[in-house]
């Protein structure tokens, strides 16, 4: 389900279903998610989203539920 997370500041965009295992390439802006079987493009994760995606984007987008996890990407 896609969601935005405002305290990272992080969007993610469900843009498919996966049938199988996946793959995930990165971009400066952040990740895009490949149905590894068939190459179909199943999601976006937008980072800086606030400064990226439309404030009417996000502001439609629910926060995330439950207990999601958050992974901070540290430099190399």
């Amino acid at each position: 389900m896609s969601h935005y997370a405002p305290e990272s500041d992080i969007a993610l965009l469900t843009l498919g279903v996966r049938k199988g295992r996946a793959r995930a390439e990165e971009q400066p802006w952040g990740l895009l998610e490949y149905d590894a079987d068939t190459g179909a493009l199943i999601g976006a994760e937008v980072w800086a989203a606030s400064t990226i995606l439309p404030k009417e984007l996000l502001d439609a987008l629910p926060e995330p539920a439950g207990h999601e996890v958050t992974i901070e990407r540290q430099p190399a």
